[in-house]
């Protein structure tokens, strides 16, 4: 999450509620993408980041399950820094 200026070995172990900039928006987000992805689905959303420096950034995030048969299979997620479109 290079984007994020945190470097991998980071993020090693870490939960992903280290991107976002709060735990209401982590929550928030997770409410509204888990049953999109627990059906199977691909998830298409916006969030708030929080980047290492503590400035933030808005996100769009695209996600699905790798195996679609299989919700333990985990999530891939697309994430774009969408900061300068939102701002016009």
């Amino acid at each position: 999450m290079r984007f994020i200026r945190f470097l991998g070995d980071e993020l090693i172990g870490q939960n992903s509620r280290i991107a976002y900039r709060s735990q209401e928006d982590f929550e928030q987000f997770g409410t509204f993408a888990f049953p999109i992805l627990a059906a199977g689905k691909i998830c298409y959303g916006e969030s708030e980041f929080r980047k290492k420096d503590g400035t933030c950034i808005t996100v769009s995030l695209t996600g699905g399950r790798y195996d679609v048969n299989n919700i333990e299979s985990g999530i891939i997620w697309i994430v774009d820094d969408i900061t300068r479109r939102k701002k016009r």
